[in-house]
């Protein structure tokens, strides 16, 4: 009967601390952000960054590429010139998901080891109007990364993996993007 009796005062005491240690401290994610890049000139009139994507979610997947992306465009180029209209169009912004069986044989037998692969995508279109010789131009560009994540790995390292390979997709649309800009449609000084 003591012991029914000091079991229950113990539970009201230790059910109470284990509920608080579960309570969220209410602070958002992470955010990518690209405040501290400096903005670079392109020799335009107008510039403008639409995104078509929406929100791109994917269960599982911290990050929204598709944000990321137009964050990047709005932060990285600003308008300084006297003629023409660039548009950074962001389309097409998706992430697949799918789970891979061990490459140990004798993990794949007892079905663990597995890893979340994640593939993301991105196609973005900059169109520019009225610039030199040209009346419109259209050019497209394509990135993807892949990732394989482990099952053993906590949330916070999924979370930094899946955070840097959105990082890596946009370095990988930075470079491209500057080619065009400089080569293409000629609207960058060269470095």
């Amino acid at each position: 009967m003591k012991h029914r009796k000091f079991f229950r005062i113990f539970s009201l005491f230790l059910i109470p601390i284990m509920l608080s240690s579960c309570v969220s401290d209410g602070k958002p994610l992470a955010q990518m952000t690209f405040e501290h890049i400096q903005a670079k000139p392109v020799y335009i009139a107008s510039y403008e960054v639409i995104n078509d994507s929406g929100a791109v979610r994917q269960q599982g997947f911290i990050g929204d590429p598709a944000q990321s992306i137009t964050d990047y465009f709005s932060n990285r180029f600003v308008a300084s010139g006297s003629n023409g209209k660039l548009i950074a169009r962001v389309s097409d912004v998706k992430i697949g998901h799918r789970v891979t069986e061990s490459s140990n044989s004798f993990g794949a037998f007892l079905g663990v080891d597995k890893h979340d692969e994640y593939m993301v995508n991105a196609v973005i279109t900059l169109q520019l109007y009225g610039y030199g010789d040209h009346s419109y131009q259209e050019i497209k560009v394509r990135a993807k990364r892949v990732v394989s994540i482990s099952e053993h790995k906590s949330l916070v390292e999924r979370e930094q993996i899946q955070m840097e390979t959105i990082d890596h997709l946009i370095d990988d649309i930075d470079i491209e993007i500057h080619r065009i800009m400089r080569d293409e449609f000629q609207i960058l000084q060269p470095y």
